[in-house]
């Protein structure tokens, strides 16, 4: 007998199950054999590719300390058309309060008030606003829910990039500051090493992350595809946070003290030619760099790098030329030069006598004694026993005009011209043997000190990590580098020079005091000093340089000794900064860490 199929038949029940166990086989052929057409088309219209843009690379000290960092910040924005906005359409109607409900803890989370924020929204005026910036991750991520929630108001957030710098005014010429590109909104540099390495610090390459919608917002699903942001690399210096908040210290002191227009001071290291610090005041915060002081004429005061200016040198040229007068065996070590009862009518020169500072002996002195009296008598003698080949060859050894090797522009520096050495070498070269008519730059200054300190070999100047140290030039033999250096250890434990004197600290250096001839510069004086420490094998060089002090003294030892005996104590003790306690760097989720 043949069986039919009949509603009461149970086989009618499998037809069903069958056909979705086929539907469901198929489908998940067709999702292995075709994953990404096949999610593209269930997902159309509900994913969204949310750029991460690369914030800029940090600058570090050598230590690995932050000098310059960008963190994610978020600006709160409106950008929509009054007509379009939630509260200002013709159509819609929200009373007062009604608007503070929904907007009350925007504003608060924003950090704004209710009426500020409204009174925004409500402008028909107004199509763009940048109405709050800075904000964390943390506040944006609650701001969020709460504009999806209120629709069509204008608010947006934006993200940002906002750059921070942990050790405040501490080496702030060097480092610089950024600003925002009007275009792109986009951070450039625009002073110091941010300017310098703009190109540089902003090569990272931003990435991405695909989002699927989620009620309605947009949610993050781990399995869609992202790209990761390549940060852009760090900028390693050779510079040393510490060091920079050290010399900050004794340089306020200074301008405290003796009131100068300006003083810089540069620290650098012996042994392998690194800048450990380059300051100057007076300064700014790079935080927030236009909170600076206004000049009568309107420019901004301390943005510019007196670490970088020119200057005469003054006494503290008379090392190098003595030195370099032994070396080339222009003098004997026992040789003596009369000082002319303290007035010295130079041969041959119609210029007003060469005369001693008070207190300089009357009798003839030894290249030591002229070294420890700073003697003007006696290094212009030196000078003419040298002679102006000689000399003019010593200068450019010392590399006192050569350009740095660093980034920054180098400024031009005053050096006599050809016509001079000529036709006047009777008072030219005693001039310069002094320090007058000659220029240099404060880094310049203590590389050649450094050279003098470190066995006579001169190298230049390293800021960055990725600079080799070279091969250097000789320019003193060893015996008579170290010679000087007793001599100028000598200079400072003078009796006269009391307040120099550190039981705990075996020190030398030179003073320098210049005062100017022209212009409405009449009368002020550059006072400055060189130094370095230990003596035996010296680590460490400082120079200190002020411009034009305006209390009693205006003598490089009495004005810039102190703050440079100061440093190098401080650097030999290893003792941290006084006045701003322990270093702050901002961590990456906003907060505060403690560094070494």
């Amino acid at each position: 007998m043949k069986h039919r199929l009949s509603p009461l038949n149970p086989a009618w029940l499998l037809w069903p199950l069958a056909l979705l166990y086929l539907a469901t086989a198929g489908k998940l052929v067709q999702l292995q054999a075709f994953p990404a057409a096949e999610r593209l088309r269930a997902t159309a219209g509900k994913e969204r590719s949310r750029p991460i843009p690369a914030m800029r690379g940090r600058i570090l000290d050598r230590h690995g300390r932050t000098m310059a960092d960008s963190l994610p910040r978020w600006r709160l924005i409106l950008d929509l058309k009054p007509e379009e906005r939630r509260y200002t359409r013709p159509d819609r109607k929200y009373s007062l309060e009604e608007m503070g409900n929904e907007m009350g803890l925007v504003a608060e989370l924003a950090g704004i008030s209710t009426g500020g924020l409204l009174g925004k929204l409500l402008d028909t005026n107004r199509c763009y606003s940048n109405i709050v910036e800075g904000l964390s991750q943390g506040a944006a991520s609650r701001i969020q829910p709460l504009l999806n929630a209120a629709r069509g108001t204008g608010l947006h957030l934006r993200r940002m990039e906002e750059r921070v710098y942990p050790q405040g005014r501490s080496l702030a010429h060097v480092v610089g500051f950024t600003t925002e590109d009007e275009k792109d909104l986009s951070l450039i540099g625009a002073c110091g090493l941010e300017r310098m390495f703009d190109s540089e610090l902003r090569k990272g390459k931003s990435g991405s992350l695909l989002s699927r919608s989620v009620a309605r917002g947009y949610g993050v699903d781990l399995a869609l595809e992202s790209l990761p942001v390549q940060p852009a690399p760090d900028l390693r210096t050779f510079l040393d946070a510490k060091v920079g908040v050290l010399l900050r210290e004794e340089l306020e002191n200074l301008q405290r003290e003796h009131q100068p227009d300006w003083s810089c001071g540069v620290v650098i290291n012996v042994e392998d030619s690194t800048i450990l610090a380059i300051g100057a005041l007076p300064d700014f915060d790079p935080n927030t760099p236009g909170d600076v002081p206004v000049s009568e004429d309107g420019q901004l005061i301390g943005h510019g790098f007196p670490g970088m200016w020119p200057f005469e040198p003054g006494s503290t040229m008379k090392p190098l030329v003595v030195s370099r007068a032994l070396a080339e065996g222009a003098i004997s070590p026992t040789q003596k030069f009369s000082q002319e009862s303290g007035r010295w009518y130079v041969r041959g020169s119609k210029q007003p006598p060469i005369r001693n500072a008070q207190g300089v002996p009357s009798h003839s002195l030894n290249w030591r004694e002229v070294l420890l009296h700073s003697s003007n008598i006696g290094a212009g003698k030196v000078g003419l026993a040298l002679g102006a080949d000689r000399l003019k060859t010593a200068l450019l050894d010392w590399g006192l005009r050569e350009p740095s090797g660093l980034p920054w522009r180098d400024q031009n520096v005053l050096f006599p011209p050809k016509v001079e050495w000529k036709k006047r070498p009777h008072w030219t070269i005693p001039a310069v043997s002094m320090g007058h008519q000659v220029q240099t730059t404060p880094l310049r200054l203590a590389a050649a000190y450094a050279a003098l300190a470190g066995e006579g070999k001169l190298y230049s100047p390293r800021l960055f990590q990725n600079q080799e140290k070279g091969e250097g030039r000789q320019v003193l033999p060893g015996a008579i580098a170290r010679e000087v250096r007793y001599a100028l250890q000598d200079v400072v434990e003078a009796p006269r020079r009391a307040w120099l004197h550190d039981p705990e600290m075996e020190w030398g250096g030179k003073s320098g005091t210049v005062q100017k001839t022209h212009g409405d510069q009449k009368g002020q004086y550059t006072s400055l000093f060189v130094g370095f420490t230990p003596v035996e094998n010296p680590e460490w060089v400082c120079v200190v340089v002020a411009d034009n002090p305006k209390r009693k003294e205006h003598y490089g030892s009495k004005v810039a000794a102190p703050a440079v005996m100061n440093v190098l104590r401080r650097l030999s003790e290893g003792l941290a900064p006084t006045s701003s306690g322990p270093y702050l760097e901002r961590s990456p989720f906003g907060g505060m860490l403690l560094s070494e």
